[in-house]
């Protein structure tokens, strides 16, 4: 087994000091995280227990609409510069993504991201759970 195939099931608890340097969707964003001292990774983080409606590949206009909100709320909650911390880092699915526990860190205290997202009406999921359908109900196209 090569080293990287070792590393791909590997898990970090952390925590990890970051700083968000922009948001991709409504579940995922880029941060610049001290992994040592003085030495730092830029990296994508989907939230951990979190789907946010596709906003690349959407199965109808809904799905569109609804992810460009999410991707707003996230900008809002998670502006350039934010200072995240992130916990229980694993290997995404995705090459070059991790999936973390984030809190946003305000002054001398941290907040769950995903609580804050929670009283904004996303919908928390988890992974082996059914796909969220976006368009169900709503007269998708």
């Amino acid at each position: 087994m090569s080293p990287h195939a070792a590393g791909a099931d590997a898990s970090f608890h952390g925590p990890y000091s970051g700083e968000v340097l922009r948001v991709i969707d409504g579940d995922t964003f880029e941060t610049r995280v001290e992994i040592w001292p003085n030495i730092e990774a830029v990296v994508s983080v989907r939230l951990r227990g979190f789907d946010a409606p596709e906003l690349f590949r959407p199965d109808c206009e809904e799905e569109r609409l609804q992810a460009t909100l999410a991707k707003a709320v996230l900008e809002e909650l998670l502006p350039v510069g934010q200072e995240v911390r992130l916990e229980d880092v694993e290997a995404g699915a995705f090459s070059g993504r991790v999936v973390a526990t984030v809190d946003r860190v305000a002054e001398a205290n941290a907040v769950n991201l995903g609580i804050l997202l929670e009283r904004r009406g996303f919908v928390r999921w988890e992974p082996g759970d059914p796909d969220i359908d976006w368009c169900a109900g709503r007269g998708g196209d």
